[in-house]
């Protein structure tokens, strides 16, 4: 039933953009890498800097074991709103993306979404590793 849903969903979305097809092939291109720059980075600092690559694969079926992951939630918003201050797209310029080529912007959203989402994470995994103790 989902497949079906899913289906319908991206062909409402496919006959709109065929005449424009590479444009806006680009544009999702760019959302889902600027999603990725955040996301990226919290799973780098989780791993090399808060597990040091060491997992218990046992925790993983324990709820109790695991991090209650409000500080990635927060981290992640943090990244998604450097993301938006740097973005410089078609629709869109961010006000710190406009500082540096008005009216075009120069496109800093990846750079700024790591940067935002990795300090707040280093900060926030350590409050929530302190108050949880997971």
């Amino acid at each position: 039933m989902w497949t079906l849903f899913a289906a319908v969903f991206y062909l409402l979305i496919a006959i709109p953009a065929v005449p424009d097809f590479n444009n806006t092939l680009s544009d999702f291109l760019l959302i889902i890498t600027y999603w990725l720059g955040p996301w990226g980075i919290i799973l780098i600092e989780e791993h090399f800097i808060f597990r040091r690559g060491q997992y218990n694969v046992e925790d993983w079926n324990t709820p109790q074991k695991l991090p209650v992951g409000w500080a990635a939630l927060v981290s992640m918003a943090f990244g998604l709103l450097g993301v938006y201050l740097g973005a410089a797209q078609v629709l869109f310029v961010g006000p710190i993306a406009n500082l540096f080529n008005p009216p075009y912007g120069m496109d800093i959203g990846f750079e700024l979404g790591l940067v935002f989402a990795g300090i707040a994470y280093f900060f926030l995994r350590r409050v929530e590793l302190a108050l949880s103790g997971r």
